[in-house]
């Protein structure tokens, strides 16, 4: 399963580098999940970023695709992990609750035999995510390390 962050997946409704990768994820069918704060932080870069016109076409797709991904509520506990995440790795608190958020549901797949990959763009997320052991995309290079 992956584990979308919004520096992917704002890349679905906004070309540029890398757009075609995190296309590609979602044309598989694939089985993505991100959290609240994901859904939200994607929605707040699109009213930034792009135009009325833009976003109203942009919206339903972006409505469809969190229809069908797995939505993973934020918990104390993640906030807390998310906390000591920030410390341990110098992250800024929105990518130290998606990291929390990803290591939960990697810890919560292994118990079933399956694996979460945490998809984002951000360097310092993508290393803090493999010093935690977690598995990682990005698709800016499309190369899982």
């Amino acid at each position: 399963m992956f584990y979308l962050d919004p520096s992917a997946w704002v890349k679905r409704y906004v070309q540029e580098l890398g757009s075609a990768w995190v296309h590609a994820l979602f044309t598989r069918r694939e089985r993505i999940a991100s959290s609240t704060l994901g859904y939200l932080e994607v929605v707040a870069a699109l009213s930034r970023r792009l135009s009325q016109t833009d976003l109203a076409m942009a919206e339903p797709r972006l409505e469809a695709d969190w229809q069908d991904m797995g939505h993973l509520p934020l918990t104390a506990e993640q906030i807390e992990r998310a906390v000591d995440l920030a410390r341990q790795y110098k992250l800024r608190g929105a990518d130290a609750l998606h990291l929390a958020t990803a290591l939960d549901l990697s810890k919560i797949l292994a118990s079933i035999n399956d694996a979460a990959v945490l998809v984002a763009s951000d360097d310092e997320l993508l290393r803090a995510a493999q010093a935690a052991g977690l598995p990682v995309e990005n698709p800016l290079t499309g190369v899982q390390a």
